[in-house]
Formats: structure tokens, sequence, C-alpha cells
């Protein structure tokens, strides 16, 4: 959790200052929320059997977590917008 608000602010910090030295760099957070991946794979088969039940009822698929990134990576809207939070 520590880890995900030091990058938010981070990436803040770090816009600010690429506009203040007038660098055209964009810096966005990108959150693809909650998607169906394998990463319990190797856990016990009872967190395996409770992602599978909870991540179907909950989560994305990967191809529609991933549409958060490719957004921010290659709209032409993003361009400019810089130190967003997109989701």
């Amino acid at each position: 959790m520590n880890s995900k608000l030091m990058n938010s602010i981070l990436t803040v910090a770090l816009s600010r200052r690429l506009k203040e030295e007038k660098i055209p760099v964009t810096v966005n957070i990108a959150f693809p929320g909650l998607s169906q991946t394998n990463l319990l794979r190797h856990t016990s088969l009872t967190s395996q059997f409770l992602w599978n039940v909870l991540g179907f009822i909950f989560s994305k698929y990967p191809s529609e977590g991933a549409q958060t990134i490719l957004y921010c990576a290659i709209s032409a809207e993003m361009r400019g917008n810089s130190g967003r939070f997109v989701r």
C-alpha cells in the first residue's frame, strides 16, 4: 500500500518538475483495476478456488484491464495531460 502511494506522489512531483523545466514528457498513474490473472497459481488450492470464484464476479479480463494503460500510452487526448490518475 505504501509503495503505491509513494509511486503516486513521485508521479505528481515528476510531472510538476518536468513542467517547470519545460520538458515535454507526460507522466500519469494508470490503474487497470482488478484483472483475472494467474497470480496465485503457486498458492493453496483453497486460495486458488476463492480467487477464481471472486475474480470471476469482481474482476476484468486482462485485455480489459490493459485498456487504461494503452489509453495513457497512445491516446492523443492524454498528450500534454500530466500528473493525472487514470482508471
